[in-house]
């Protein structure tokens, strides 16, 4: 079976030298590969035990059986030529049909395939098909309240050619994913776990964030694959043996010192982080000390905008690693109006691909006389929608400091609206989807969307203008980015932030609490 194995490997790396694209099922009942490309026919590839004798023809009826289940799968790709190719491993055989590894290496299973056009969306279809680790089965939140919801929502559900090449590529050693917020890099992090585990099932996968919100919501993207595993670098580290400091640099690198004493075993096969920004340079090396060289390598997402707890000098860790760069630039999750506040609040932000982004509803800016009257504005506003058919889970309602909590919570209470309080403690038990509102800081809403967010507190924000304000200041970008269709902000007083975002006229409106709402809201 390794024999066989390593013949499919070698077949697949041959077709992506030449610009193919190799695809190997997960179902018995389908060739073990199938290669697309535009300018050909689809090619069907069956690797066959090396017991079998060249002139058997067991091994072409077989590969015969499983194209007709293929086009009976696809029937899209019905009425395209399919061509054969059955691997031997250790078989000296040269022919068209019939192939040993050398005739792989010297390419003769290239011969006699024609070249003919294939249309883009039979391709994407028959893509579509053969991944299903680049797909996801989550059902999408359909907004009712404005006209563009369920177009976005349909370009969200499953990765673009870009994103799927980025979680289907070799990775030598480390590769950093960079994009806008909403650009997919949880997403493509988890079709990449996946894809590994689907092809390599003996492997240990395992993701690692910082958010231990955002634990429950990664393990529901691989929940079937059990050599995926998903924990904070806390608890992984612990499982490890040993333990880092979790808030201080200096001493996240005097226990890193003390771990490599004493020794790190490598126990991974892959490795993947989310939120990487968030990691202290010791972590991250730490967990490259955890994996085995020259298998699946690491992959760490990140957007240094979206940093909230320090601004950890990340590239210490990549020191002496064969480090590849990668961008995603299409924003899916945020409308362009969202995009646009978040992009406002403060000169140093950029938003790649702002243009490229989906149309939306323009962002609501709401003045309410105190923090009291605020939550009052918000729970009228969630009556509104609940009335206009929005479902509770739809609805995040995101504070920037912990104080601003119970006002909330009261004003959701008075007009019997059902909520959550998600906080960080309860993290083991937080579940995405149930019917309430869900109330939480933004700290704890890293790593998760709603359809539509109420941030409240932006006014009380300090000016970016030390290191540690500027932290704090992306407490307003990241609570806007949580917003797929959406955003509300209330406010009490003017200040540095709202003066940017008054200054949005083709995507903001403003509003008055509570005179521009209907009577008894």
């Amino acid at each position: 079976m390794q024999r066989q194995n390593g013949l499919t490997e070698m077949f697949a790396q041959a077709c992506e030298q030449l610009g193919m694209r190799a695809f190997t099922p997960n179902i018995s009942a389908w060739p073990d590969v199938v290669v697309l490309d535009s300018k050909r026919s689809l090619l069907a590839v069956d690797v066959v035990d090396e017991t079998i004798e060249p002139r058997d023809r067991t091994a072409t009826v077989s590969l015969n059986r499983k194209i007709s289940n293929l086009r009976d799968d696809i029937p899209m790709i019905a009425d395209l030529q399919m061509v054969r190719r059955v691997l031997m491993p250790g078989s000296s055989v040269s022919g068209t049909v019939l192939l040993g590894a050398d005739d792989v290496a010297a390419g003769i299973w290239l011969e006699g395939w024609p070249q003919v056009e294939v249309s883009i969306e039979a391709l994407d279809e028959v893509e579509r098909k053969l991944t299903p680790a680049l797909q996801f089965a989550e059902v999408p939140i359909r907004a009712v309240t404005d006209a563009g919801a369920d177009a976005r929502a349909d370009r969200r559900l499953v990765l673009d050619s870009r994103q799927a090449d980025i979680a289907t590529r070799t990775i030598t050693d480390v590769a950093i994913l960079r994009g806008p917020p909403g650009s997919g890099k949880t997403l493509v992090l988890a079709a990449r776990a996946r894809w590994l585990a689907q092809n390599n099932p003996n492997w240990v996968i395992q993701i690692l964030c910082f958010n231990r919100l955002l634990v429950p919501y990664l393990r529901s993207l691989v929940e079937e694959k059990p050599n995926v595993h998903v924990s904070t670098f806390g608890r992984f580290a612990r499982a490890q043996g040993h333990s880092l400091n979790l808030s201080e640099e200096a001493k996240a690198d005097a226990d890193l010192q003390k771990s490599i004493n004493r020794g790190i075993v490598p126990t991974l096969d892959a490795l993947l982080i989310d939120e990487w920004q968030d990691f202290l340079p010791a972590w991250t090396t730490f967990a490259f000390a955890t994996l085995r060289p020259h298998r699946g390598g690491a992959l760490l997402a990140g957007d240094r905008i979206q940093a909230l707890y320090w601004d950890a000098d990340n590239d210490k860790a990549l020191a002496e690693r064969a480090v590849e760069e990668i961008d995603l630039t299409q924003p899916y999750r945020c409308t362009a109006p969202i995009l646009h506040v978040a992009e406002a609040l403060d000169p140093a932000y950029t938003v790649t691909g702002i243009d490229d982004a989906p149309d939306g509803e323009p962002v609501d800016l709401v003045w309410a006389d105190s923090p009291r009257d605020q939550a009052d504005a918000v729970a009228a506003d969630v009556k509104l929608l609940l009335a206009d058919d929005r479902r509770l889970d739809e609805i995040g309602i995101l504070v920037t400091y912990k104080r601003l909590v119970g006002a909330v919570c009261h004003a959701l209470a008075d007009r019997d609206i059902p909520y959550r309080l998600v906080k960080s403690s309860g993290a083991d038990d937080y579940q995405h989807g149930l019917p309430a509102v869900t109330v939480m800081t933004v700290h704890s809403a890293k790593g998760y969307e709603f359809a539509v967010v109420f941030l409240v507190g932006l006014e009380g924000l300090p000016r970016p203008d030390t290191a540690e304000n500027a932290r704090w200041g992306r407490v307003g970008y990241v609570g806007a980015t949580r917003a797929r269709d959406q955003l509300v902000i209330t406010y009490s007083k003017d200040g540095h932030y709202l003066d940017r975002l008054r200054a949005l006229p083709n995507h903001t409106r403003r509003w008055t609490w509570p005179d521009d709402y209907p009577e008894g809201a």
